[in-house]
């Protein structure tokens, strides 16, 4: 089965929980979230973040200019409000806790200080879901595909998700956007007019 994308009750609940949280890493994995679903990267693009990419003369920037991806493609992301607040809160607590700051730091760190792998962010993202209660196939990809879906469901043209996600086909990106059974009744409905 593959991985699917989360409902927008679902994000919410998950913004709720982790917004709740007293975990030490809450915030850490709230912003992986927040960039997960906000920016539609790839996990390894994730946690290749460095202080540097995302704060630049006081503040958060704008857009992600990606160097590290999948076929060594650059592209830039841009950044909304609920992304450039997460990261706000997390550089906020990095530097409370006197993380590392410098621009080649690691934006995503593990109890060792050393940058978060896959595996250690899959099985974070895993205990956010399970305490969300959600059931079914989600992944740290489900956050990706919650983008796209995200992205379709608002009227962004399939063009501008592909250039965003990455992909150099449109096909790939099709696969991408969950059709939930509500829109397929609502696309017949229309038919009744």
């Amino acid at each position: 089965m593959r991985s699917r994308a989360l409902t927008p009750a679902e994000i919410e609940t998950i913004r709720r929980n982790l917004a709740n949280s007293t975990d030490h890493y809450a915030q850490r994995d709230r912003t992986l979230f927040e960039i997960g679903v906000n920016c539609g990267l790839r996990i390894s693009e994730a946690l290749a973040l460095t202080v540097g990419q995302v704060w630049q003369h006081e503040h958060v920037v704008g857009r992600l200019e990606l160097t590290r991806t999948k076929g060594d493609k650059p592209r830039a992301v841009p950044l909304n409000q609920p992304a450039k607040d997460a990261l706000s809160a997390l550089l906020k607590i990095k530097r409370e806790r006197g993380e590392r700051m410098d621009d080649d730091a690691p934006l995503f760190v593990s109890r060792n200080g050393q940058r978060l792998v896959r595996a250690q962010a899959h099985n974070r993202l895993r205990r956010v879901y399970w305490s969300a209660g959600l059931t079914g196939k989600v992944t740290t990809h489900s956050l990706r595909k919650s983008f796209a879906t995200r992205m379709h469901d608002r009227g962004v043209k399939i063009r501008e998700i592909q250039v965003l996600l990455g992909h150099s086909s449109v096909s790939t990106t099709q696969r991408y956007i969950d059709v939930r059974d509500d829109q397929l009744v609502d696309a017949v409905a229309m038919l009744e007019g």
